[in-house]
C-alpha cells in the first residue's frame, strides 16, 4: 500500500523548487569561475562540457543527510567554496555555472533502483538528482555526482527511467531518461568501476 499528501507530480515539482529557491543563482565568484573554465571555448557544447567536467571531477562527492538536508541543496556558492557536496549540491553548482553561461538547466529527480509508481506522486519515488539542459536545441542529461562519469553518460541504473524534470520556472513534468549511452559502450576497467559504484551507491532512502 502506498499513500501521499501530494495531489500531482506538478505539486512534487513545486515542493522541490521551493526547497531549491535561489540557491543556484550564480554570484560573482561562480561567474568568474565559469568564465575561466570556458575561456577559449567557441561552441555552446564545449562550454557545457567544460563546466560539467569541472563539477564532476573537482567537486568531491560527500553526502551527509540530516533533516531537511536530505532533500534541500546547499547554496551553490557554498559548494564552490567547500569543494564538496552530494548529488543535489553538485547539480546546484553545475546549474549555477550553466546559468552564468546564459543557459536554463532543470533539476531532474531520479529513482535509482526505486520503482516509479505514476499513480502516487511523492518525493519518496526519488533518491538521486541530475541535470537536464538544452544545448543547441537538444536536451542533454548530465550526472555530475561521480568523479569518473564521462560527459552525458548516465549509469545503467538511471537509464530509461521515468523521472521528474523540475524547471526553474514553469510546471514540472514526468519524462524518461535516454535508454542508451550517447556513444558506443567500451567495457574498460574505469567504466566498469563507475557503473558498479553507481549501482551500489545510490540505493539509499535519502537523496545522494
Amino acid at each position: 500500500m502506498a499513500w501521499t499528501t501530494f495531489k500531482s507530480w506538478e505539486a512534487v515539482g513545486a515542493w522541490y523548487r521551493g526547497l531549491e529557491g535561489d540557491r543556484m543563482m550564480p554570484d560573482a565568484e561562480i561567474k568568474a569561475k565559469a568564465a575561466e573554465l570556458v575561456a577559449g571555448k567557441t561552441t555552446e557544447e564545449e562550454k557545457v562540457r567544460a563546466v560539467y567536467e569541472y563539477v564532476a571531477t573537482q567537486i568531491r562527492y560527500i553526502g551527509v543527510a540530516f533533516g531537511i538536508g536530505r532533500y534541500q541543496p546547499h547554496q551553490a556558492s557554498d559548494v564552490l567554496q567547500n569543494q564538496y557536496g552530494d548529488c543535489k549540491d553538485k547539480h546546484t553548482l553545475l546549474a549555477a555555472m550553466l546559468n552564468a553561461l546564459g543557459l536554463q538547466p532543470d533539476a531532474v529527480l531520479v529513482g535509482a533502483g526505486v520503482r516509479f509508481n505514476g499513480t502516487v506522486p511523492s518525493p519518496a519515488s526519488f533518491n538521486h538528482l541530475i541535470t537536464a539542459v538544452s544545448v543547441g536545441g537538444q536536451q542533454i542529461w548530465l550526472d555530475a555526482t561521480t568523479e569518473v562519469a564521462p560527459y552525458r553518460a548516465l549509469a545503467y541504473v538511471i537509464r530509461d527511467r521515468r523521472v521528474l524534470v523540475v524547471p526553474e520556472t514553469g510546471v514540472a513534468k514526468v519524462e524518461r531518461t535516454p535508454a542508451t549511452l550517447p556513444f558506443p559502450s567500451l567495457r574498460c576497467r574505469r567504466w566498469t568501476r563507475w557503473e558498479r559504484w553507481i549501482k551500489t551507491g545510490l540505493r539509499t532512502r535519502s537523496w545522494c
